[in-house]
């Protein structure tokens, strides 16, 4: 069987401008995921990834990831809310009132 990937084309998708913060926010939660899960399997932070000793030098808070790998997560997410964008949904603020977990 071959396999012809065809996701949404967000092409035309721009990101209003106020979402940058939350872009950001949202990129680092996303390294603190995939992190957290590479913990529980067993990895530790090593000079180089080893898939044999369960190593990754990226097992490091998201502010000390090399601009690389940090542009990795922010391109997901950026793509992530530009295909809800194209799905018709809108992304609003949060109110004032609430916490951040929305309680």
């Amino acid at each position: 069987m071959k396999y012809h990937p065809e996701p949404i084309d967000t092409s035309g998708i721009t990101l209003p401008e106020e979402l940058s913060e939350i872009l950001e926010v949202l990129s680092e939660n996303m390294h603190e995921i995939w992190a957290k899960a590479r913990i529980e399997d067993g990895w530790s932070h090593g000079p180089r990834r080893s898939d044999k000793q369960l190593h990754s030098q990226l097992l490091v808070p998201y502010e000390d990831l090399p601009e690389s790998e940090k542009k990795y997560d922010r391109a997901i997410v950026e793509n992530l809310l530009k295909t809800l964008f194209k799905l018709g949904f809108d992304i609003v603020g949060k109110d004032p009132g609430k916490n951040s977990h929305g309680a």
